[in-house]
């Protein structure tokens, strides 16, 4: 039996000791354990997204998550086009709660992004 045999026959011992340990921990689970769904929330950026921000929010309100559990923060970071009216058209009838927070010219750069 050559070295490389040797060492073919110990890496698949191991191997197969980890496959039973991983099921073995998998069967000591709790039942029921990764059911709750959690609240999540989505932050987007934008900065003159006129032509990306509707298929943005088109593909986030198609989510089939729970309403209750997702919400959607848009941070307008001082866009020259039509940006905050698109995301304030479609948040109008959105299931998820849509907020739009934009900044302010003099405000600090960070503003936004704290108050999301």
């Amino acid at each position: 039996m050559t070295y490389a045999s040797i060492i073919l026959v110990v890496c698949l011992a191991v191997y197969v000791r980890q496959i039973f340990y991983f099921y073995r921990g998998l069967s000591r689970l709790p039942a029921g354990s990764g059911t709750e769904i959690h609240s999540v929330t989505v932050i987007v950026p934008a900065r003159n997204e006129e032509m990306n921000i509707e298929r943005c929010l088109r593909a986030l309100l198609a989510q089939d998550y729970p309403a209750e559990k997702l919400s959607i923060i848009i941070i307008d970071d001082q866009s020259d086009d039509r940006t905050a009216e698109i995301v304030r058209t479609m948040s109008a009838g959105a299931r998820f709660p849509v907020t739009l927070l934009s900044s302010d010219i003099d405000s600090s750069i960070r503003s936004p992004k704290i108050r999301a």
